[in-house]
């Protein structure tokens, strides 16, 4: 009979094919094969989980292997299976055992817990089973070699298999039964009230707000340190031969100037507002002391000058245009009367 469970000796070295929390795979300690499953130690709760499909009105056939590591009392352990129909509705429980604490053998001594479980006949409208182990409280265990096979009216696994007779003729198929009526879904029971929500109790009085401390004294402004030498300045390097000046070419003739516009007539001019008060002047604060001029750095050779290019010929000027006539000058308007002075 083949095993429904996905990976029950975790031989992929991972836990594909399982839920899980708190649990890793231990290659130190095994029941068969390379690797096997470990609650954390540390943690009080662990499990691992797997649903399988399952066939309507059959058992299964659980096994499982288990055990501890270290001198302290190994925890408390469950194993469940749980019976859901088609759509993930729970209708029934087919197994639920507990291993009560230090009861698990230490694995440092080889030696494992072999447990074999059959459950409660599969429900009708059953579709498939969830197998849960689980610890509730600290300590480790380890898992190795799960396994669920279904097996009809009780019959447990098959042993061995005769020699196959000669195959019979195969008798007609019977007529398949028609699909029940699914029943009606009843009604959703109505929502109760939501309760009066609770006063909201005063706000406590706010505390006085202690008095700001004094401000310390400003230190003094320490003196400006002494400037460096100033380095030596590098030779200048040699100035390249300036370029050939192009031919300025002729200039334009200039357009005529056109008619100046009549000045219009000066606004009066407003009266000066009086001169405010001229505030006190502050005292002024004494300079600090200089600090000692660093050594001037010996300047450096002058390179030679190089060759002035040709200066090219300078175009023909262009005749000036004729001067336009300069319009009449505006009047020019009445002076405002100058305001009084203010006190100084």
């Amino acid at each position: 009979m083949s095993n429904l469970i996905v990976n029950g000796g975790f031989e992929t070295g991972d836990l594909t094919g399982w839920s899980s929390a708190y649990t890793e795979i231990n290659s130190q300690f095994v029941h068969t094969g390379r690797y096997s499953a470990q609650f954390a130690n540390t943690i009080p709760f662990a499990f691992l989980a797997q649903m399988v499909p399952v066939t309507a009105g059959q058992s299964l056939a659980f096994q499982v292997s288990l055990g501890t590591l270290g001198i302290e009392p190994s925890p408390q352990v469950s194993m469940q299976i749980l019976f859901v129909n088609d759509i993930g509705e729970q209708i029934g429980t087919g197994l639920d055992v507990v291993i009560v604490p230090d009861n698990l053998p230490n694995l440092v001594f080889n030696t494992w817990n072999e447990i074999y479980q059959t459950t409660h006949q599969i429900p009708s409208d059953g579709a498939f089973a969830i197998i849960i182990i689980s610890k509730t409280s600290f300590g480790p265990v380890l898992i190795d070699d799960v396994s669920i096979v279904e097996f009809v009216n009780g019959i447990g696994v098959t042993g061995p298999t005769g020699v196959t007779g000669v195959t019979g003729a195969t008798g007609p198929t019977g007529v398949t039964g028609a699909t029940g009526v699914t029943g009606p879904t009843g009604v959703t029971g109505s929502t109760g009230p939501t309760g009066v929500t609770g006063v909201t109790g005063a706000t406590g009085v706010t505390g006085a707000t202690g008095a700001t401390g004094v401000t310390g004294v400003t230190g003094g402004t320490g003196g400006t340190g002494v400037t460096g030498g100033t380095g030596p300045t590098g030779p200048t390097g040699s100035t390249g031969e300036t370029g050939e000046t192009g031919e300025t070419g002729p200039t334009g003739s200039t357009g005529e100037t056109g008619l100046t516009g009549v000045t219009g007539v000066t606004g009066a001019t407003g009266a000066t507002g009086s001169t405010g008060v001229t505030g006190v002047t502050g005292s002024t604060g004494s300079t600090g002391v200089t600090g000692v001029t660093g050594v001037t750095g010996a300047t450096g050779v002058t390179g030679s000058t190089g060759v002035t290019g040709v200066t090219g010929s300078t175009g023909v000027t262009g005749a000036t245009g004729v001067t336009g006539s300069t319009g009449e000058t505006g009047l020019t308007g009445v002076t405002g009367v100058t305001g009084a002075t203010g006190a100084t």
